[in-house]
C-alpha cells in the first residue's frame, strides 16, 4: 500500500515526538536559537518567496487586509526571530508539577506537566503563525504537523525548509515539525482522519475553517470562537493618552485579530475625542457610527458611514472600526457581559471564545477581566 506524502509526513512527526519528549530544555532551547538565527541569516531568501506569494494574491484580487496579513518585512521577520528567543528563554514546561497532595493512606499523589505528542494545526495566510506554532511545539516538547493556506505556500515552504535545516543542526529530533507544501483541500480530511498519528488538532481561520474541523475531525480539537475588540474611552480618562491609545488599537495592523473592532465613548468626551482621531485617521480609517458619533465626526477629514447592529458585533479587520457614544459606562459593561455570557455559552458548548477589552479609564462599573 502507497503511503501519501502527508502520512509520511505525520508518521514521521509521530516518531520524532518519542524522542522530542524526552529531549533536555539544553537541546530544545539550542534548537530554538538556530531558528531565530536562521531567519535573520536568511531573511532575503524569506522576503523573497513572500514578495511571491504576495504577487499571486493581488493578481488573484485578494482583500487589502487578506494581503496585509499575508506579508512579511525585515522587521516582521527581527520581531519572529526574538519572539522565538523569547520562547527559548521561558521556563521548560514539560514535568512541572501543578498539583500535588498525599492522601490518608500516605500514598502520594501529583500531576505532571507532558507533551501531548503530535499537534496538527490548519492555518490561513499568515507565514509568521508557521514559526510561532513550531516554536511554541517544540518547546513544550510536542512534534507539529503544520498545513498553512495556499495564499502563503511559497513563504511557508521556506520557512519550513530553516525550520527542517535548523532541526538537523541541533540536537533535537529532526522530523519534529512537519510542514505540509502541497496546498490540496482534500489534505484536509486526510489529516482529519489520522487519529492514529496526530494526537491534537487545532484550526486557526475563519469560521467555516473551524465548522468543519469540529465536525469531520477523528481526533480532540481545540478551536477559537468569534472575538469582538472594544476600546472605552470614559469621561474621566486622560484624552492624550486615550487617543494614544485607541490610535494604536486600530492602526498598529488592523488585519490582526486584536485590533480594535467597537469604539465606545462616553458623550461627555466623544466630541473632544472623535474629532481629534479624524485628524489623526484621515485619509486611513472610515468610521461606521450612529447618532453622536456620526455628528461629532462631522467636518473632520475622516470620513464617517452608517454602521449596522450586526457591524457594532462583529470583527472588522479592516480600517472600519465601529463607534458609539454612551450616556454613562453601564452600557458599556452591558455589552461586556453580553459578550462574556455568548462566550462562555460557545465554550462550554465546543472552545474557549475571548472577549478583549481594553480602558483607556477604568468605568465606574468595573468590567469583568479580559481572557
Amino acid at each position: 500500500m502507497t503511503v501519501s506524502r502527508i502520512r509520511g509526513q505525520a508518521e514521521a512527526a509521530r516518531a520524532a515526538s518519542r524522542r522530542l519528549a524526552v529531549a533536555s530544555t539544553e537541546a530544545k532551547n539550542g534548537a530554538l536559537a538556530r531558528i531565530a538565527a536562521l531567519l535573520l541569516e536568511r531573511e532575503e531568501a524569506i522576503l523573497a518567496e513572500n514578495a511571491r506569494d504576495l504577487a499571486a494574491g493581488r493578481e488573484a484580487g485578494l482583500d487589502d487586509y487578506f494581503l496585509e496579513r499575508l506579508t512579511l518585512t525585515p522587521a516582521r521577520i527581527r520581531g519572529m526571530a526574538a519572539d522565538t528567543r523569547h520562547v527559548a528563554s521561558l521556563p521548560d514546561p514539560v514535568g512541572e508539577t501543578i498539583d500535588a497532595r498525599t492522601l490518608p493512606n500516605g500514598l502520594q499523589v501529583s500531576r505532571r506537566r507532558v507533551p501531548l505528542g503530535v499537534v496538527a494545526c490548519i492555518y490561513e495566510s499568515r507565514p509568521n503563525v508557521t514559526i510561532d506554532i513550531a516554536t511554541l511545539c517544540l518547546k513544550s516538547g510536542n512534534a507539529a504537523v503544520l498545513r498553512g493556506g495556499k495564499e502563503a505556500v511559497r513563504s511557508n515552504a521556506v520557512l519550513g525548509d530553516l525550520l527542517r535545516d535548523a532541526l538537523e543542526g541541533s540536537e533535537a529530533p529532526a522530523g519534529a515539525v512537519q510542514v505540509v507544501r502541497d496546498p490540496d483541500r482534500a489534505h484536509i480530511d486526510e489529516m482529519l482522519a489520522m487519529h492514529d498519528v496526530i494526537d491534537l488538532i487545532v484550526p486557526r481561520g475563519g469560521a467555516g475553517l473551524i465548522s468543519y474541523v469540529r465536525e469531520h475531525a477523528t481526533m480532540p480539537v481545540v478551536a477559537h470562537g468569534a472575538a469582538v475588540s472594544h476600546t472605552y474611552v470614559d469621561s474621566e480618562a486622560d484624552l492624550a493618552m486615550a487617543l494614544k491609545v485607541v490610535d494604536n488599537a486600530k492602526t498598529r495592523r488592523y488585519s490582526i485579530c486584536n485590533a480594535l473592532d467597537t469604539l465606545l465613548v462616553h458623550e461627555a468626551v466623544a466630541p473632544e475625542l472623535l474629532r481629534s482621531l479624524g485628524e489623526r485617521w484621515a485619509g486611513a480609517v472610515t468610521l461606521l457610527g450612529d447618532g453622536p458619533p456620526s455628528t461629532c465626526w462631522r467636518g473632520s477629514a475622516c470620513p464617517a458611514s452608517p454602521s449596522s447592529p450586526r457591524g457594532r458585533t462583529t470583527g472588522t479587520r479592516s480600517t472600519w472600526p465601529c463607534a458609539r457614544a454612551c450616556a454613562s459606562s453601564p452600557p458599556s459593561t452591558r455589552r461586556w457581559r453580553t459578550s462574556r455570557r455568548t462566550a462562555a455559552s460557545t465554550a462550554r458548548r465546543s472552545s474557549p471564545t475571548a472577549t478583549r477589552t481594553r480602558c483607556a479609564s477604568p468605568p465606574r462599573s468595573t468590567p469583568p477581566s479580559s481572557t
